[in-house]
């Protein structure tokens, strides 16, 4: 996939977030013309998180890999959901405050480049996903890693 300079863009956004928060690895990313897909791994070390947000437990789970395939640390799984309802500001360090500002920022430089403040560049909602196994997660990282080559296929 050859960017254009509103797609360079947003890479550089993508890789940003990785640098300005602690919290977040980045997995495989891809921009394509229409959409762009990602993995990342969000991580917290407060001891108040519930059994059910972690992909292992300290009672005999295990730690899912990081990008390089090798161990890493247990990962909070922060979704959608876990937004506040209603007009509460929503919580640091969840997906959708990440994924918010990723596409804030992004917006901001692309509209920047075009003299065009103000307009929309990116649907309002995002398709998450939590990843289950590492069966899965290879699948997936091999679904974005080779995702141009089937552009045309579709």
């Amino acid at each position: 996939m050859y960017l254009n300079r509103h797609g360079k863009i947003v890479a550089e956004e993508w890789q940003r977030t990785g640098e300005l928060r602690d919290e977040v690895s980045l997995d495989p990313f891809i921009v394509m013309p229409d959409h762009v897909h990602g993995l990342l791994w969000i991580y917290h070390s407060d001891e108040e998180e519930s059994p059910n947000h972690s992909l292992g437990s300290q009672e005999g789970g295990h730690k899912m890999p990081d990008a390089s395939g090798e161990e890493g640390r247990e990962a909070r799984l922060a979704t959608s959901s876990d937004l506040p309802p209603g007009l509460e500001k929503p919580k640091s360090g969840t997906l959708s405050t990440i994924i918010g500002a990723f596409k804030s920022a992004g917006t901001r430089r692309i509209n920047e480049k075009r003299d065009a403040p103000g307009e929309r560049v990116w649907q309002s909602s995002f398709h998450d996903h939590i990843v289950q196994n590492r069966a899965e997660l290879r699948r997936i990282r091999h679904y974005i890693r080779t995702n141009p080559q089937h552009w045309n296929e579709e």
